[in-house]
């Protein structure tokens, strides 16, 4: 039986990149230049060229929903869209678990992600790619 939606196999071919962990006590392949300023508030500088290559995320509040918008090279991810979120990269955070947010239906090629929460409150735990 073949898996479907976030349970199908990813396109181990292609996978590049490791796990990341946000938060400094299991974090691992930081690509600030900054270093890591444990337990106090730091900024972070976004490197001038990413490297290559499913967000863990929850809500604070019990049944909280927390809207989110994700982009693929500034633009919306129509077909590319992950089982949480639509065409237009629409979606909600309501419980803590893996969040599938981009599904590519093509060829595996270099883009930059982002993603924007439209409420506060969100808790991300770590990145996964492939």
């Amino acid at each position: 039986m073949q898996g479907l939606g976030i349970e199908a196999a990813p396109d181990e071919s292609d996978m590049a990149s490791p796990e990341t962990y946000i938060g400094y006590e299991r974090a691992r392949n930081l690509s600030s230049p900054d270093a890591v300023q444990p337990d106090k508030a730091a900024s972070y500088q976004i490197p001038s060229t990413p490297q290559l290559n499913h967000l863990v995320l929850g809500s604070g509040a019990t049944d909280q929903a927390i809207r989110f918008r994700v982009r693929i090279d500034g633009h919306e991810p129509g077909s590319d869209h992950g089982v949480d979120s639509d065409g237009h990269g629409a979606g909600v955070v309501r419980e803590q678990r893996l969040y599938q947010l981009i599904r590519q239906t093509g060829a595996v090629d270099e883009h930059t992600f982002t993603i924007e929460f439209l409420d506060p409150g969100v808790q991300a735990y770590s990145f996964t790619f492939g």
